[in-house]
C-alpha cells in the first residue's frame, strides 16, 4: 500500500510474466475529506504477441482480398473495379 500526501499523476511499474497469464487490478484511493474511489480493470500479458499482430495485419488484407475475388466471381468473370478505359475516360 502507497501512501502519499501530495496530489499529482503515479506511475507503476510491474514486472511481466514470463508465462501467458491474465491478471485484474485493483485500484483503491482516499481523499483528505474521506472519499473513496475504487476502479477494476483486466489485465492479460501475451508473451506470443507477434502472432497476433501478424494477424491483426494480415486479416484486413486477406478479407478486402475475398471480398473482390467473391464480387469478380460473381460478376461472371468481368473484373470487380471499374476500369478508367471501360468509363471511357482514358483515350486508347
Amino acid at each position: 500500500m502507497w501512501l502519499r500526501a501530495e496530489a499529482r499523476a503515479r506511475r507503476a511499474q510491474l514486472p511481466c510474466p514470463r508465462t501467458r497469464t491474465t491478471a485484474t487490478v485493483h485500484l483503491r484511493m482516499r481523499d483528505g475529506q474521506g472519499q473513496v474511489f475504487e476502479d477494476t480493470f483486466a489485465l492479460s500479458f501475451h508473451v506470443h504477441y507477434g502472432r497476433l499482430l501478424k494477424w491483426l495485419v494480415a486479416a484486413p488484407f486477406a478479407a478486402c482480398a475475398a471480398a473482390l475475388l467473391a464480387a469478380a466471381l460473381a460478376d461472371g468473370g468481368r473484373p470487380a473495379l471499374p476500369s478508367f478505359q471501360r468509363l471511357g475516360m482514358v483515350s486508347p
